[in-house]
């Protein structure tokens, strides 16, 4: 679903259409529809829930990308030495 919307205050734009794997937030019903034509706010409805969130696999992930962001700023504060001692 995506706006413009209007209400009394004038033309609303609504980006978000589905809010996906927040279950505890919304139960089963993720999906925003405008059901009528004067439903200003719109409805949640029942949405597909897309798996769940794999922890172990989501920590590795981390892990492995802080090292990488460490790694590659360590080069480069290197590079950067490097080249102020040229100067």
């Amino acid at each position: 679903f995506f706006g413009p919307l209007k209400t009394d205050y004038g033309y609303h734009l609504l980006l978000v259409s589905e809010r996906t794997n927040c279950p505890k937030l919304d139960g089963g019903n993720t999906k925003m529809m405008q059901t009528t034509g004067d439903d200003v706010f719109g409805t949640l409805v029942p949405g597909k829930q897309v798996g769940k969130v794999n922890l172990p696999q989501v920590v590795i992930d981390q892990v492995g990308f802080w090292i990488v962001v460490v790694f590659a700023g360590g080069l480069v504060a290197e590079l950067a030495a490097k080249m102020a001692n040229t100067i």
